[in-house]
């Protein structure tokens, strides 16, 4: 698969600085920003909508926000042909929500069906060429092996799809209490 020049993917852990890195590259581009928020805001959770306030008060307030928690192409498909600057904060959430619906599938059917939908975004980065794409994602592979099966899928199939969107984006980051890395350029 051809490497997309306008796709940049930022991983690492939790509070890494990967969202701050995202927003200053979004800034930098001199483009109209949409960030796509893919964290649940209708979640009954104090703790969850707290951080999502955090993360809005972080952003400028000319940037259009849209929550996507699905069907990620569909919305990349509706968004006008103009230049764009399109920040996904965050994968890791995003494939969460669909393998929490998901979750009594056998594994093999789970996986193909998050990673059929991880290369259908990255097919429809693709066909937007114009518009450049900043995503974000955890780096869950580096610690425990999960307890629960749920856990496990999850680190497993998140691994696959950061391979995916790794292997075709044109710069990739991985941040490490608060420092940037390069390790794809």
């Amino acid at each position: 698969m051809p490497k997309l020049d306008n796709l940049f993917f930022i991983t690492g852990g939790a509070r890494s600085g990967k969202s701050n890195l995202a927003q200053t590259l979004a800034s930098q581009s001199a483009k109209q920003v949409i960030y796509i928020a893919t964290m649940d805001s209708s979640l009954n959770d104090a703790e969850c909508q707290n951080r999502i306030e955090r993360h809005r008060l972080d952003r400028p307030s000319d940037w259009q926000t849209h929550e996507v928690t699905k069907n990620m192409t569909g919305f990349i498909n509706s968004l006008p042909a103009e230049n764009l600057t399109v920040l996904i904060d965050c994968l890791s959430l995003y494939i969460s929500n669909t393998l929490l619906v998901n979750i009594k599938l056998e594994y093999n059917d789970l996986e193909k069906l998050i990673l059929d939908d991880v290369n259908n975004i990255l097919g429809t980065i693709e066909n937007h060429p114009n518009f450049t794409f900043i995503v974000v994602t955890n780096e869950v592979g580096s610690g425990l092996v999960p307890m629960d099966k749920t856990g496990r899928y999850f680190r497993d199939i998140l691994g696959l799809a950061n391979k995916n969107f790794a292997s075709r984006a044109n710069k990739v980051y991985f941040m490490v209490s608060g420092l940037k890395l390069e390790i794809k350029n």
